[in-house]
């Protein structure tokens, strides 16, 4: 769509016997990225287009093991990218998705997303089923526990620009037991 959403026109097929979207980030009208996950399953693609997705060029696989399913870019080269196949994994490239290394792992992740090029947070559950809130200083280098809670599950975490204010939201579990 180019008028705000009012109207939409094809800008290219992917084979949905072969894959499908995950995630897009787009920098600008012409240049933007897509998580695709193909068959088989769980072999999450990141591909390119310069020409406002009339064409997308592979750039890598980021983990064949893996559906990898979100990503935020801290600047034009530095991906930080959520995934799971048996847990939780957090990847991060520094080369635009050219390569990637995997730098943490929980039992699952949920969400995640970052005050700014190096601050975030993601929530998740570790393997006591304990949730948990960690947070990242150095770009997703490394990731340290700053809360963890039994019975909650987060489900979203947002953070507000330029505040150092995140708010997460969730359930919490009701042991109740009713004869």
């Amino acid at each position: 769509s180019t008028d705000g959403g009012l109207n939409w026109q094809r800008g290219s097929i992917f084979d949905t016997l072969t894959g499908y979207f995950n995630d897009i980030h787009f920098f600008d009208m012409n240049t933007g990225y897509a998580l695709v996950d193909s068959n088989p399953v769980r072999n999450t693609k990141l591909y390119r287009t310069t020409n406002a997705g009339g064409n997308w060029d592979l750039i890598s696989a980021i983990d064949t093991n893996a559906v990898v399913e979100k990503m935020i870019f801290l600047d034009a080269n530095t991906i930080i990218a959520k995934g799971f196949y048996w847990g939780g994994r957090i990847y991060r490239s520094t080369n635009a998705g050219v390569n990637w290394n995997m730098t943490f792992m929980l039992v699952q992740i949920d969400c995640m997303t970052f005050y700014n090029a190096t601050t975030g947070i993601l929530c998740g559950v570790s393997e006591l089923g304990n949730s948990k809130i960690l947070k990242t200083t150095n770009a997703g280098v490394n990731w340290s526990e700053i809360y963890a809670t039994p019975l909650r599950m987060f489900n979203n975490i947002m953070t507000v620009p330029a505040t150092g204010t995140a708010f997460a939201i969730g359930v919490i579990f009701d042991t109740t037991i009713f004869a």
